[in-house]
């Protein structure tokens, strides 16, 4: 890994997390789809230190200040780290940048929404506490393809 791997990582995570938010904003504006609760993400964290990493009815729970700023630092953040490991997996693999590998790689880090942060803020393993578990999970799988696009797009960018 290099300085030149790290700042592609984080134009391209920040490219790719834009457009999932885009994503996010065009399904809310049109078709009145819940968005992403950045805020709620920055409460969780924030009622860690006391409440542990599995919390139910986050949402419900007090404000913290610095929430929404924290849950939106976290929420590109992680977008950046996905990044980064799309390009040290294509390094492993030794394979260019590929719309296929991208949206194959995102669709895999659906794996930590499910097992990680849906369980964490009281939605259960891969959403099974909300009223659509289905729905939820397409959802959340069409956003992580809808990130991957922006990974492949991205990194055409930066390697230009």
């Amino acid at each position: 890994m290099n300085t030149d791997m790290l700042l592609s990582a984080l134009i391209v995570g920040v490219v790719a997390t834009a457009l999932l938010d885009a994503w996010a904003w065009l399904l809310k504006s049109t078709l009145q789809v819940p968005s992403l609760r950045l805020c709620v993400l920055g409460r969780w964290l924030l009622h860690m230190p006391e409440q542990g990493m599995v919390q139910h009815h986050v949402a419900q729970q007090p404000r913290h200040r610095g929430e929404c700023a924290l849950g939106w630092s976290v929420h590109y953040a992680i977008g950046i780290l996905f990044a980064l490991g799309y390009f040290l997996m294509l390094q492993w693999l030794q394979r260019p940048p590929s719309l296929m590998i991208a949206i194959a790689y995102a669709l895999a880090t659906v794996v930590f929404a499910f097992f990680v942060m849906q369980p964490g803020m009281g939605a259960g393993l891969a959403a099974r506490h909300t009223p659509k578990p289905w729905r939820a999970r397409g959802k959340s799988m069409l956003s992580h393809g809808i990130f991957g696009v922006g990974l492949h797009i991205s990194s055409l960018i930066v390697s230009n």
